[in-house]
């Protein structure tokens, strides 16, 4: 049997093993010793000189205690499914400190300039560092794990499970990837975790591509359904018959 997981890396990761045609979903929190200084309270601390912005003590515990629940996860998987076929783990972000967005003015009298583009702040440095470094160190675990493992770009797996690569805003995405869980009949506990299957969604298709897809000469027979599955099913099924 084939044992997939999808990481959805962050302080709060989101975790889907792939196991028998069902997904499972769960999330770990690295803790952290002390809450983030900001930086005016480092700076004030520093007597007027400048500091980083970046707290390298608060994140190397951070990273010590994620590995640590990467390592028990990854044993548990391995102990209940047998040994892992991949991992896939979200690729991390790109140096971002500035974007683009496209802003409609309803009040413009003329249409060229009722749509115009503004620079608005990115993702944050710190945010930036923590992600890149969470990434590479789950990729360090499945290394001494001897586990294959392989970077997958948001706009890849959203495109894979949610239809579209771009579905807007972060929060939108995470109440999309909820939603297409439910349908689904996969239970969640929260966003992190919806991500997280969608990353594994990913995954299961670029390894398996002919499972399961519907109409096609190499499909292989469909696995069971689980029992939220059949549910979801039957619900539907009776809207159809009202």
């Amino acid at each position: 049997m084939s044992v997939f997981v999808g990481l959805d890396v962050a302080t709060t990761t989101g975790a889907t093993t792939y196991a028998g045609g069902r997904y499972v979903a769960s999330t770990f929190t690295a803790a952290a010793p002390y809450k983030q200084k900001s930086k005016k309270e480092r700076v004030e601390e520093a007597l007027g000189m400048k500091v980083s912005a970046l707290d390298a003590t608060l994140t190397g515990a951070v990273l010590a205690d994620f590995e640590r629940r990467l390592w028990i996860y990854l044993a548990d998987v391995t102990e209940r499914y047998g040994p892992i076929s991949a991992v896939a783990i979200e690729k991390p972000l790109v140096p971002n400190h500035e974007r683009t967005r496209t802003v409609v003015d309803t009040s413009s009298e003329w249409a060229g300039k009722a749509i115009r583009k503004e620079k608005v702040a990115g993702t944050n440095e710190s945010t930036i560092h923590r992600l890149n470094a969470l990434a590479s160190t789950a990729a360090k675990v499945c290394a001494v794990l001897n586990i294959p493992c392989e970077y997958i770009d948001q706009t890849t797996w959203r495109k894979d499970f949610l239809g579209n690569g771009r579905p807007g805003p972060s929060d939108v995405c995470k109440k999309l990837a909820v939603k297409v869980c439910r349908s689904m009949g996969i239970e969640v506990p929260n966003a992190d975790a919806a991500e997280s299957v969608g990353i594994c969604f990913s995954l299961v298709l670029k390894k398996n591509p002919y499972g399961g897809r519907a109409n096609d000469l190499f499909a292989r027979k469909p696995l069971p359904a689980t029992p939220k599955q059949e549910e979801a099913r039957e619900a539907a099924e009776a809207l159809f018959r009202k």
